[in-house]
């Protein structure tokens, strides 16, 4: 048999995982906590099925619940192999519904070709592999740890044995001796294995039947805590009910929560901006205020300007005629008297300068009073300059305004054109916030009053003021959305309680069907006494034959013997050579140094793991039918060996893997450099 592929849907803490394997040495690497055991649990599942039952008294969970998929989903997979003649069989089993069908080459369903047994389905793995799964865990499934055999593996590598030793033939003899009288144990009475054979249905039957009569009995004498129960559960129903209604008016006030925060948003928001509106303005007037200042000052500059100018131009004009006059009489002068003849002449000149100096005064009196004084004129530059800044402040604050309105609009969702209007606009969110609250805190009141002890379920009045007065908008509602889908839940839950207890009442008056089940009763009970009696002579004819097989036990060890000395050489590098196994498969060898024959428990880990890993392949040359070559399985086998012993072991490994395929699972990178060093045929490696 060859395992050709592995397809994990959904098995522990693998999911959709596709693994495919070849002939020869096949090591599967990953490190702890990778999921190789799963795999492993995998592998021996699709074959055999998995156990269920009850829970340890230790918690340990039984395989089938053990496996169950973490993330959950589809709780199986498929798993490929080829047997030696050549045909293919593709395996598909759902651990979930405890189903597996088979299938050849060609898709044909082989299901119903193969036995089937209630606990793990259709027994294919045993016609295909030749052994049970006992003797596959003893044998070809060597697990971490657990080289030893002991319990269940043990015990069906014995009867193998036996009958090998006895006749050459595995189901010849004392096999088929034992075989006959199981079978009978199992067809006419039944075992503690089987659920269909008459003694387990008479059993299975009287065991319903009384647990029926019990249950009815119970039903008929708890009318009275039947209908108390169905009343709680009425009331408790109403409750959340009540629950859920309150819980659709907090949905209410989450909206109200919402509008509040937005009426505290617009309201901070609009107050920012009268605010910088207000100083803004404020500016504004103070720059109005300014030029209108420089407009006074300069009207007054301009009269007192042109009252100079009006004073300078009279006096121009006097002094003028004053220099007119005594320039007349000074030619006059000149030309009665004569300038160069008459003394008088002298007089008409000094008229004459006089007139002239009249002139020049008048003209610079005119001068000096037409303008301004020179701190004037210094005075009425700072002003002017003054007021260039004052207009270009009023500009820009004229653009600023513009803006701050612009960003109050944008707040409130409609245009302002003055700050009053945004003042009311801010008056009226208050109102509304006002509002709002009084909504907010009479809705939790109203809850409270309305609902009671189902408000208290939900954390009401104190706390879930404090949440929609402090949590997120967000968090608010997903919060709102987990209790909502957690009543509904609480609620289906009750009201399929209260089905059931109305079913249960219809149920009680049962006492005609209590007189049926005490009849068939009675009547199982006699088939199950006959039973008995039958069980007792062949299980009593059983342990005679196996007691028998007992005594023949030590005829089988030479050849497995003469098997396991081959092993233990090449995996011990010829240091061991001799290894022998008692009827109970105790091992013991020759101690190289002393050659005294020494219990193998004496020796140090590492060398009794590589006797007992010696006997494990050995047991799987002789039990495996002729014509079978079954894959070794190893998980962690060489966890107590040095280098050196995992070399030669790998070196056997890759001998063995000629003709038959070997899966090695391992956590050690050293064992994979190992078997590059010293494997000459090529390895599938497979990293998890």
């Amino acid at each position: 048999m060859r395992i050709n592929k592995l397809e994990i849907k959904g098995f522990g803490k693998i999911c959709n995982l596709v693994i495919e394997l070849k002939d020869g040495l096949n090591i599967i690497y990953g490190q702890n906590e990778s999921g190789k055991s799963t795999l492993q649990w995998f592998i021996k599942g699709m074959l055999f099925g998995l156990k269920g039952g009850r829970t340890g008294r230790d918690g340990a969970l039984p395989p089938l619940k053990r496996f169950r998929p973490w993330k959950g989903g589809y709780y199986g997979g498929v798993i490929e192999y080829s047997l030696n003649n050549g045909e293919e069989y593709r395996v598909e089993r759902d651990f979930e519904k405890g189903s597996v069908s088979v299938y050849d080459s060609s898709f044909n369903d082989l299901t119903g070709t193969f036995p089937a047994s209630r606990e793990r389905g259709v027994r294919f793995a045993e016609e295909h592999l030749g052994v049970t799964e006992a003797c596959f865990d003893g044998t070809v499934f060597i697990k971490q740890m657990e080289s030893r055999l002991d319990g269940e593996d043990s015990k069906e590598l014995l009867n193998r044995l036996v009958n090998i030793s006895e006749t050459g033939f595995e189901d010849v003899s004392f096999r088929k001796a034992e075989k006959a009288l199981k079978d009978a144990l199992k067809n006419y009475v039944g075992t503690d294995r089987t659920s269909t054979r008459p003694m387990d249905k008479v059993l299975d039957r009287l065991q319903e039947l009384k647990a029926e009569r019990s249950r009815l009995a119970d039903k008929r004498n708890s009318l009275f805590s039947v209908e108390h129960e169905l009343n709680e559960a009425v009331e408790a129903s109403k409750s959340i009910e009540a629950g859920r209604d309150a819980l659709l008016r907090i949905r209410e006030l989450i909206g109200i929560k919402r509008e509040l925060e937005k009426c505290r948003r617009q309201e901070a928001g609009l107050k920012e901006v009268l605010d910088d509106i207000t100083r803004a303005e404020a500016e504004m007037k103070d720059l109005k205020g300014r030029v209108e200042e420089w407009d006074s000052r300069r009207r007054h500059y301009d009269e007192y300007f042109e009252s100079r100018r009006s004073k300078a131009s009279g006096y121009r004009k006097r002094l003028a005629g004053y220099g007119a006059v005594f320039l007349f009489i000074a030619a006059v002068l000149f030309t009665v008297l004569g300038f160069a003849k008459n003394p008088a002449g002298f007089i008409a000149a000094a008229v004459s300068l006089l007139a002239a100096a009249a002139l020049i005064a008048g003209s610079k009196a005119y001068d000096k009073l037409s303008g301004l004084p020179k701190h004037g004129e210094e005075e009425l530059s700072k002003l002017d300059a003054a007021y260039g800044a004052a207009v270009d402040g009023m500009m820009e604050l004229s653009n600023d305004l513009r803006e701050m309105y612009g960003r109050a609009a944008s707040i409130y969702g409609k245009p302002f054109s003055e700050s009053d209007e945004i003042l009311k606009a801010v008056q009226e969110l208050s109102g509304r916030l006002d509002v709002l609250q009084a909504k907010l805190k009479t809705g939790i009141t109203e809850i409270k009053g309305a609902y009671g002890d189902a408000a208290v379920q939900y954390a009401w009045e104190d706390r879930l003021n404090r949440r929609l007065s402090n949590a997120e908008l967000e968090d608010l509602e997903l919060w709102w959305e987990q209790e909502y889908d957690r009543s509904a839940g609480r609620l289906s839950e009750m009201h399929l309680k209260i089905r059931e207890y109305e079913t249960v009442l219809k149920s009680l008056c049962c006492d005609d069907e209590i007189q049926r089940i005490d009849e068939e009763i009675a009547e199982l009970e006699l088939r199950r006494n006959q039973l008995e009696e039958l069980n007792f002579s062949l299980s009593t004819a059983l342990e005679l034959l196996e007691a028998a097989g007992a005594e023949i036990r030590k005829d089988y060890t030479p050849e497995l013997n003469a098997r396991m000395g081959e092993i233990i050489n090449k995996i011990s590098g010829g240091k061991y050579g001799d290894l022998r196994a008692d009827d109970s498969l105790s091992l013991k060898t020759a101690v190289p140094e002393t050659g005294e024959v020494t219990p193998g428990v004496l020796l140090s880990g590492g060398t009794i793991d590589q006797m007992y890993l010696a006997l494990r392949l050995a047991a799987a040359d002789l039990i495996v039918p002729e014509g079978k070559k079954l894959p070794l399985i190893l998980d962690e086998v060489f966890a107590q060996y040095d280098d050196i012993r995992t070399a030669k072991a790998l070196e056997f490994l890759d001998e063995l893997s000629a003709d038959r395929q070997v899966i090695l699972f391992t956590c050690k990178a050293r064992e994979v450099d190992i078997a590059r060093q010293v494997c000459t045929k090529p390895i599938n490696l497979i990293r998890l």
